[in-house]
């Protein structure tokens, strides 16, 4: 069954009749395109650079196209079935989401390094007497935000394996949460793997298991030639100097590879098999995972 919400969409499309639909139809294939970036690959993307990136995918697809920074997970998550994303780099557990809900369908994989898995760390001060996330139960943790896979749902998953619940706080990046614990605000902070690397004063106290990484997704209704047509310009533009420059700018990306939502089952059967006992460890998260789990996926 689709939610409450998605069902009464549907019905008020259906209500409005044909000539609606045309209309809608034709708005849609008026206006720019949108790449939508998540908030966490957004946040060091200079305007310039959206643009370069923009024009560069305008001239493959023969539209105009915008790259736009979402406000929130939420936005980023929500914009695949509103409209408001033709395509978007969103984080795992926001394609996850998306997918879910408004059948957002993976189109590429980033590509790091070589790499195409990712963890995440716990981390602590390398002064700190802690040994073991066992000892951290009861202490003050910060994670990022309860959409960020790394920041939040991988280690969340190790400590709630572990029977350990912490104080949690969402400090909203990576690199606050990071922050918040050289401060000693907090005992420990959930990240992306590497993340502390070469800074002294920090150590890692566990890494999780990896997963791959993030997509760029496209929204479900999106015309299969312009689909294809911004795939293959986003991959030709990684391969360039200046695109290089932009994609390492929004998330260390030195490429991209195609990639279907088959890639991301293992993902979403660990967020499943997590939720009942994560949800214990968020603030409000009971709202946040019943409304993930009340979802069938399409």
């Amino acid at each position: 069954m689709r939610p409450f919400a998605i069902v009464a969409m549907l019905g008020v499309l259906l209500a409005s009749g044909g000539c609606r639909d045309r209309s809608d139809r034709s708005a849609l294939a008026e206006r720019p395109l949108v790449l939508l970036l998540s908030p966490a690959h957004g946040a060091h993307v200079a305007p310039e650079q959206r643009a370069a990136l923009g024009a560069w995918l305008a001239g493959r697809a023969g539209r105009p196209v915008e790259v736009r920074v979402a406000a929130s997970p939420t936005d980023a998550i929500e914009a695949f079935g509103n409209h408001q994303a033709d395509l978007g780099l969103v984080g795992v557990f926001e394609y996850l989401f998306a997918h879910r809900e408004f059948g957002a369908e993976a189109v590429l994989q980033v590509v790091r390094d070589g790499r195409t898995e990712y963890a995440a760390d716990l981390v602590v001060r390398a002064d700190a007497p802690i040994q073991a996330p066992a000892a951290l139960d009861g202490r003050k943790v910060a994670f990022v935000d309860p959409y960020s896979t790394s920041g939040f749902l991988l280690p969340a998953r190790l400590l709630a394996d572990a029977r350990v619940k912490p104080q949690i706080q969402f400090a909203g990046s990576h690199d606050a949460a990071l922050a918040q614990l050289r401060a000693g605000q907090v005992d420990a902070a959930a990240t992306w793997h590497g993340a502390a690397a070469g800074d002294a004063r920090l150590r890692v106290l566990a890494t999780t298991p990896p997963i791959p990484n993030e997509p760029f997704a496209a929204r479900r209704d999106l015309d299969p030639k312009t689909r294809a047509a911004l795939a293959a310009a986003l991959a030709d533009y990684a391969a360039t100097p200046d695109g290089g420059r932009v994609l390492r700018a929004v998330s260390a990306i030195t490429g991209v590879r195609p990639v279907t939502d088959a890639a991301y089952q293992g993902v979403a059967d660990l967020v499943h098999s997590a939720g009942k006992s994560v949800e214990d460890l968020v603030p409000g998260g009971q709202a946040l995972w019943s409304r993930y789990h009340s979802v069938e996926l399409p």
